[in-house]
């Protein structure tokens, strides 16, 4: 390990940070053997490695549980916010600017589960037309059609559950493009080795992350159609 660590900083020119480094082991890893690698590698033993990239890095069986975080931002800032006393105006701004914009990263990959986006929208909903403590006032007009657009004469406020398709067909977009890139090309070698990204299935053990992909390519197969050329490349009986 050391010596692939070693590689990796002369061939990229970076160099590895011990002390921000750390070593996270399986639950059934002998206690020593554990104290001999990190010491070894010069790096902490954590118990768990929390957020990386801005991702949590230990999933387990309930995706809303390890999504919480998101909801847990979104509510910190709104709780701060409901104090003050904000115009309509102020509302929209920072409803549009800061809290529609904390899921966009994790949403880039994974894709969020329905009930949980409608929690999301709940609770910026009860925002927008005033709580104060518990108590919620009433909603005037549907949180659906608020989200239309503004030349539509609404608000234009995300729909959490379509933004997240949305940011996941633009992941999609990326992978048709650059086929070469290494993320392309490790998906490719486990996922579709023989065909296109396009018809690719989702397989037996396929990962959550693979999964959000699809659905992503899902939404592009339904609008994408080919630009004929010299057709060799066109199913003709399949494609558009």
């Amino acid at each position: 390990m050391l010596a692939i660590l070693r590689s990796y900083c002369l061939a990229s020119g970076q160099l590895l940070n011990t002390d921000k480094s750390c070593c996270f082991f399986s639950t059934n890893s002998p206690t020593d053997v554990k104290n001999s690698i990190c010491e070894r590698l010069g790096m902490a033993l954590v118990e768990n490695p929390r957020v990386y990239l801005g991702l949590p890095t230990v999933w387990g069986k309930s995706k809303k549980g390890v999504l919480k975080y998101v909801k847990d931002r979104i509510l910190v800032k709104l709780q701060g916010w409901k104090q003050l006393l904000l115009s309509q105006a102020g509302k929209e701004v920072l409803v549009k600017a800061v809290v529609q914009a904390i899921p966009a990263y994790p949403m880039l990959v994974f894709k969020f589960p329905i009930n949980f986006c409608k929690e999301l929208d709940s609770s910026i909903g009860n925002f927008w037309w005033g709580q104060k403590n518990d108590s919620n006032k009433i909603h005037w007009v549907s949180w659906e059609k608020l989200g239309l657009a503004k030349v539509e004469g609404e608000m234009g406020f995300r729909n959490f559950s379509e933004f997240n398709l949305a940011l996941l067909a633009m992941q999609g977009w990326r992978l048709l493009m650059n086929p070469d890139s290494l993320w392309a090309c490790i998906l490719k070698d486990k996922y579709f080795p023989y065909g296109n990204v396009l018809n690719a299935k989702k397989g037996a053990n396929a990962s959550w992350v693979w999964s959000c992909v699809l659905e992503g390519l899902n939404v592009i197969n339904q609008g994408v159609q080919w630009q004929v050329v010299n057709g060799e490349s066109v199913r003709l009986w399949h494609d558009r």
